[in-house]
């Protein structure tokens, strides 16, 4: 499994800040799925070719995050929101 937040960095790599200066900025998303276990360090959804290919993983719904959303709505929380489109995909 693995959880992915939306920042947005506020500073550039190597540039020096000081105790307490925000760094980044939460976008108030949070992306969860499965990963690829002993197939890679990435998502499911990515190596399947599920994932966008933009950079921004979560750009539309996956079969492998509809997957992890009926996991979690099975536990007692919150089902995630499927994207326009649909859900990309067949298996994860």
């Amino acid at each position: 499994m693995y959880v992915a937040e939306g920042i947005i960095p506020t500073v550039t790599s190597g540039e020096q800040v000081a105790a307490g200066q925000q760094v980044a900025t939460f976008t108030g998303c949070i992306e969860t799925g499965w990963a690829q276990g002993g197939q890679g360090d990435g998502a499911m959804a990515a190596a399947l070719g599920q994932a966008c290919t933009d950079g921004d993983p979560g750009c539309r719904s996956t079969w492998c995050g509809w997957s992890m959303s009926q996991l979690i709505q099975a536990s007692g929380g919150p089902a995630g929101i499927v994207q326009s489109g649909g859900v990309v995909g067949s298996g994860c």
